[in-house]
C-alpha cells in the first residue's frame, strides 16, 4: 500500500462512495479517439501501432480519462481506514453464527482489511454489500473468507482496471512503422499537404 507520503506527492485522491466514480464507459477516450487513431492491423506480439499521431485534443482527452481512472483505482489509505472497517464490520454482521461462536470480529476485520490493503474504498465497500446482502454468488450460510471477499471486490473493480490499462497503452503506443519507440509527446499532426508531397512532415525545411 503507498505511504500516505507517496499519496500526497502524487495528489492523487481516494474515491471513497460509487457516486464520485468516473463513468465505466467514456464514448471519447475509451471508443472515439482509439478508433480514430489505432491502425487496423493488430500484430500478434507487441503494442498495437497508432496509424496517426494523436492530436493536442484527442491526448489531452485519453489523458485525463486516466487521470480519472487512476483516482477510481486508488488503494484506500490512512484516512479511508475506518469506512473501509465499518463496511467489512456490518458484512460480517449479517452472519449471526460470528456472535454465537464468539469470533474476535475486530481481529477478522484488521486481517480482511490487511488482505485488501490494495483495493479502492468504494470497491471495499461495494464488495463488501454484495456480499452481505447474499448478492456476490456466495454461501449465505457461511461467512466469506478473506480469499473470497477479495475476489467479489477485485470484480467490481475489474471494469476500471480494464479501462485504464486500455487508455494507458493508447498514450503509450507506437506510430506504425515505427513500433520501436512511443510516439513523441506535443508535437502537432502531420501536415497533409507536406504528405502529399513526399516530405518528412517531422523535418524542418532550412531553405
Amino acid at each position: 500500500m503507498p505511504a500516505s507520503g507517496d499519496r500526497l506527492r502524487r495528489g492523487v485522491a481516494t474515491i471513497q462512495q460509487r457516486s464520485g466514480l468516473p463513468p465505466s464507459f467514456d464514448a471519447d477516450a475509451d471508443q472515439i479517439v482509439p478508433n480514430r487513431c489505432y491502425s487496423a492491423w493488430i500484430p500478434k506480439t507487441g503494442p498495437r501501432p497508432l496509424r496517426k499521431r494523436l492530436s493536442y485534443y484527442e491526448r489531452t482527452t485519453v489523458e485525463q480519462r486516466v487521470e480519472a481512472l487512476r483516482r477510481a483505482v486508488e488503494p484506500f489509505g490512512p484516512g479511508d481506514t475506518d469506512l473501509c472497517a465499518g463496511a467489512i464490520s456490518t458484512m460480517f454482521g449479517k452472519y449471526p453464527q460470528l456472535r454465537q461462536q464468539g469470533a474476535d470480529v475486530l481481529t477478522m476485520v484488521n486481517e480482511m482489511l490487511g488482505t485488501l490493503r490494495d483495493m479502492p474504498p468504494w470497491a471495499i465497500v461495494d464488495g463488501c454489500e454484495l456480499v452481505g446482502d447474499g448478492r456476490a454468488g456466495l454461501k449465505p450460510s457461511f461467512p466469506p473468507t478473506n480469499a473470497e471477499v477479495r475476489a467479489v471486490v477485485e470484480r467490481v473493480l475489474q471494469p476500471y482496471r480494464v479501462r485504464l490499462a486500455a487508455a494507458e497503452a493508447l498514450l503509450l503506443a507506437p506510430l506504425e512503422g515505427d513500433e520501436g519507440r512511443a510516439p513523441p509527446r506535443d508535437k502537432p499532426n502531420i501536415d497533409p499537404l507536406a504528405a502529399q508531397l513526399g516530405r518528412d512532415p517531422r523535418s524542418t525545411s532550412r531553405g
